[in-house]
C-alpha cells in the first residue's frame, strides 16, 4: 500500500484547489462555476438536510434513508481501503469543505483574473487561449 498526503492542512487542500477550478469546472465563467458549486453542494447535502428540516414523515425518512446510506458509503469504502472508520462520520462536513473550496477558488480566480500556481501567476486569457488549441499550461 502506498500513501500520498497530498496538503498537509485545511489552507493548503484550499490553495492548492484553485488552479484547475475556474478553467475546469467553471470554464473561465463565475456565474457557471458558482452554479455547479452550489448543484454539488445540495446534491451531496440534500439526504441530511432533508432529514433535519423536513416536516413530511414519508420525506423525512426518505432523506433519513439516503443519510444513512451516504455514510454507510463512506464506511465501506473506508473499511475496503483500511483506513479508520471514525473520519468517515465526516463526510458531510468534508463535502461542504470541498465545495466551499471550489467556490472560493472560483471567486479568486475570477478577482484575480487568472490563477497563481506553483509561485507563478497565470491570466485567464492565457489559459483559455492554450485550452482552444488542446494545450495543457500546467
Amino acid at each position: 500500500m502506498v500513501e500520498v498526503l497530498f496538503y498537509p492542512s485545511l489552507k493548503a487542500a484550499a490553495v492548492g484547489s484553485e488552479r484547475p477550478v475556474l478553467a475546469d469546472l467553471g470554464n473561465f465563467s463565475l456565474t457557471r462555476l458558482l452554479v455547479n458549486g452550489a448543484a454539488m453542494m445540495a446534491m451531496e447535502l440534500s439526504p441530511f438536510a432533508g432529514f433535519l428540516l423536513v416536516r413530511t414523515p414519508w420525506l423525512a425518512w426518505l432523506a433519513a434513508g439516503f443519510s444513512l446510506l451516504a455514510l454507510s458509503t463512506s464506511f465501506v469504502t473506508a473499511r475496503w481501503w483500511g483506513r479508520p472508520f471514525l473520519p468517515s462520520l465526516c463526510y458531510p462536513l468534508g463535502s461542504l469543505l470541498h465545495d466551499w473550496f471550489i467556490i472560493r477558488a472560483g471567486i479568486l480566480g475570477w478577482r484575480r483574473g487568472g490563477v497563481y500556481w506553483r509561485g507563478t501567476f497565470y491570466p485567464t486569457e492565457l489559459l483559455r487561449k492554450h485550452r482552444q488549441h488542446g494545450l495543457k499550461v500546467l
